[in-house]
């Protein structure tokens, strides 16, 4: 066993605890340190089409077609057409509370409108760049530039949920699904 009194210098009396709980607890702050730097990156970002399976084909500029809110619980899906006139489907599925209360897993993406395809894997390749096209579409689509300038007003707290619904015309509502959308994937990559 080693003894600390070897390798502490001579101090004060009542000196080496207060030396060995500095040194225990530089330690235990340089082993947190290592840990939170080993772990995933909490804000991974947007990639780019061709890392998806899924969107790799997408051309853009995209076109939204429609957009759906399904009374499932709160699943929500979109159809977009890119430049090539090919379709799009999408929906964030919603898996809610469906084990006595509790959580089955997150809601993901499901690459068809109504969500019965097979989900996404969560912050994987797939969902980073439907991240990254629905950036670029919502910064450029000329009737989703005033939506999200709502939606980010209404999500700051500027305004009530029921101003932000009432800003908002039949035809900016779909926009505004797809910005629902588009903050669950902001805010988890």
């Amino acid at each position: 066993m080693i003894d600390p009194a070897r390798w502490l210098p001579d101090l004060e009396p009542g000196g080496r605890p207060a030396l060995l709980i500095a040194m225990l607890l530089s330690a235990f702050l340089l082993g947190a340190v290592f840990v939170a730097a080993r772990r995933p990156n909490s804000r991974l970002g947007p990639l780019p089409l061709s890392a998806s399976p899924h969107l790799r084909d997408v051309v853009e500029p995209i076109v939204l077609v429609e957009s759906i809110s399904i009374d499932d619980g709160g699943s929500r899906g979109a159809s977009f057409r890119d430049a090539r006139g090919k379709d799009c489907d999408f929906c964030l599925v919603d898996y809610g509370l469906q084990d006595w209360g509790k959580a089955v897993r997150p809601d993901a993406i499901a690459f068809d409108a109504w969500g019965d395809g097979d989900p996404v894997p969560v912050r994987g390749p797939d969902e980073r760049a439907l991240l990254g096209l629905l950036e670029r579409w919502a910064a450029t689509a000329p009737l989703a530039i005033p939506v999200k300038s709502l939606s980010d007003r209404h999500e700051r707290g500027e305004i009530s949920t029921q101003a932000f619904r009432n800003a908002l015309t039949e035809d900016q509502v779909k926009y505004a699904r797809v910005m629902a959308i588009l903050r669950v994937l902001r805010n988890r990559n």
